[in-house]
C-alpha cells in the first residue's frame, strides 16, 4: 500500500523531470568547467568565453519562449519535451568536435535552440500535476536541486576527472548517454495534461502574452530574471577561471564548485519549501541578499583558504532557491494555468537575452580589462538588485493567502457581531 501511495503520477513526474532538467544543466555547465582545459588549445580569451556563453543564452531564450508558447497553443507538451531532449543529447557531443572560437559558438547556439523549450514545458507539466500544498517544494526540487546535485555538485568532480583522464573532447562525447535514456522514460511516463477550466477555454481566443504581461508579478519577475540570470551565469562561468587564476589547482577548483552545487541541492528545494510556510515575497527578499555571500567570499578570501571558500560557495548558492520563486512559483500562481508555459517562457527569454547575452558579454569584456574579479562584483550587485525588486511582488503562496483570507473573514464576522 505504501508503494502505491508514493508512486503517484505527481511523484513519478517530479522524479523524471528532476533528472531531465538536471542533465540539461550538466550539458550547459560542462563547458564552464572545461574552459581551463580548452582556452589554450582553442585560443580563447575571457571576452570569447563571455560571448560563447551569451550566444548560447540568445538561442536558449528565443527557443524557450517559442517552445513554451507553442506547447500552450498546440497542447503537445510531451512531444515537444521528447523532441528537445533527443536533439540536445546529440548537440552536446558536437561541442567536443569544435576546432576554434567560431565553430564553438555555432555548436553552442544550436544546442541552445534544442534545450530552450525544456524548462517552460517541463515546468508547466509539473505545475499542473502538483498538489497546491507542495507546489513550492516540487518546483524547487525540479528547478534548482536537480541542477545543483547533477550539474553543480557532481558535475565539476566527474567532468574535471574525465577531462584529466581522457581529455575534454571525449568528455563531451559521453554526455549523449543520459539524454537518450531520459528520452525513453519521457515516452513511457509523461501524460498530456487535460483541458484545465472552462474559464481558460473562454480565454483561448485572446493572445496569451498580452494576458500575462498585464500581471504585476509577471512584470516584476521579468526584471528579477534579468539580474538572477546575470548572477547565475557569472558565478558559474567565471568562478572556475577566477579560482585557477588565484593559484588554486583544477582539482581544488572542482571541490569549491561542488560546494556551490551542494548548497544548491539544499537551497533549491529548501527555500521554496520555506516560502510555502512564510510566503514567497519575504523569502525572496531575505535570501536574495544572502546570495551575495558567494561572490563576496571569493573576492575577499585568499587562494589558500579552500575550506572557507567552500563554505562561502555553499551559503551563497541560496540564490538558486530564489530563482525558483521568481521564475516558477510566483508566475505560475499569478496567471491562468493554461498560460503558465507562455509566462515562464517569456520571463526566461528576457532574463537570458538581457542577463545571459548582454550582461554576460559585458562581464567577459570587464574580466579582460579589469581582471576576473569583475564578474564576481557584477554577480554580487545583481543579486542585491533582485532583493530590492522583490519588495514589489504581491504574495502568491496558497497557504499564506488562505491564512490572510481566514483572518479577513474572521474580522468581518466580528464586525457583524
Amino acid at each position: 500500500m505504501e508503494n502505491k501511495k508514493f508512486w503517484t503520477y505527481e511523484n513519478k513526474l517530479l522524479i523524471l523531470l528532476f533528472f531531465v532538467w538536471g542533465f540539461v544543466f550538466v550539458d550547459r555547465l560542462a563547458l564552464n568547467f572545461l574552459f581551463p582545459f580548452m582556452t589554450k588549445e582553442l585560443g580563447l580569451t575571457n571576452t570569447h568565453i563571455g560571448i560563447i556563453v551569451s550566444a548560447f543564452s540568445l538561442t536558449w531564450a528565443c527557443s524557450g519562449w517559442f517552445g513554451g508558447f507553442l506547447s500552450d497553443k498546440l497542447g503537445k507538451k510531451k512531444n515537444i519535451l521528447m523532441l528537445s531532449v533527443l536533439l540536445f543529447s546529440f548537440c552536446s557531443l558536437l561541442t567536443g568536435m569544435a576546432n576554434g572560437f567560431l565553430m564553438l559558438i555555432f555548436f553552442r547556439m544550436i544546442m541552445g535552440i534544442t534545450e530552450g523549450p525544456v524548462f517552460p514545458v517541463a515546468q508547466s507539466l509539473l505545475s499542473i500535476a502538483s498538489s497546491p500544498h507542495r507546489r513550492g517544494f516540487n518546483m524547487g526540487l525540479f528547478q534548482s536541486s536537480s541542477t545543483a546535485l547533477l550539474a553543480s555538485f557532481l558535475g565539476p568532480i566527474v567532468i574535471v576527472a574525465l577531462a584529466n583522464e581522457f581529455g575534454w573532447r571525449t568528455t563531451f562525447l559521453l554526455t549523449i548517454i543520459p539524454g537518450l535514456i531520459l528520452f525513453l522514460f519521457i515516452w513511457k511516463t509523461v501524460k498530456e495534461p487535460e483541458e484545465l477550466t472552462i474559464e481558460d477555454e473562454k480565454q483561448e481566443e485572446k493572445v496569451p502574452l498580452k494576458l500575462v504581461l498585464k500581471n504585476k508579478n509577471v512584470l516584476v519577475s521579468v526584471f528579477v530574471a534579468i539580474f538572477a540570470v546575470t548572477w547565475y551565469l557569472n558565478i558559474n562561468t567565471f568562478t572556475p577561471m577566477y579560482l585557477v587564476s588565484k593559484g588554486i589547482s583544477s582539482t581544488n577548483m572542482s571541490y569549491i564548485m561542488s560546494a556551490l552545487g551542494l548548497g544548491g541541492i539544499l537551497w533549491g528545494f529548501g527555500v521554496p519549501a520555506i516560502s510555502d510556510k512564510i510566503g514567497r515575497k519575504p523569502t525572496m527578499i531575505i535570501f536574495s541578499f544572502i546570495t551575495a555571500a558567494a561572490p563576496l567570499g571569493f573576492i575577499l578570501l585568499g587562494g589558500s583558504q579552500i575550506v572557507w571558500l567552500m563554505i562561502a560557495a555553499f551559503i551563497g548558492n541560496v540564490g538558486v532557491g530564489t530563482m525558483v520563486l521568481s521564475m516558477s512559483n510566483m508566475p505560475s500562481e499569478s496567471v491562468p494555468a493554461k498560460y503558465v508555459a507562455t509566462a515562464v517562457g517569456f520571463i526566461m527569454a528576457v532574463g537570458e537575452l538581457v542577463g545571459g547575452v548582454a550582461f554576460t558579454t559585458l562581464a567577459g569584456m570587464a574580466a579582460d580589462k579589469f581582471g576576473l574579479a569583475a564578474p564576481m562584483v557584477i554577480s554580487m550587485g545583481s543579486t542585491i538588485l533582485c532583493g530590492i525588486l522583490a519588495f514589489l511582488y504581491n504574495e502568491t503562496a496558497p497557504l499564506k493567502l488562505y491564512k490572510q483570507s481566514s483572518v479577513q473573514s474572521a474580522g468581518a464576522g466580528t464586525e457583524l457581531l
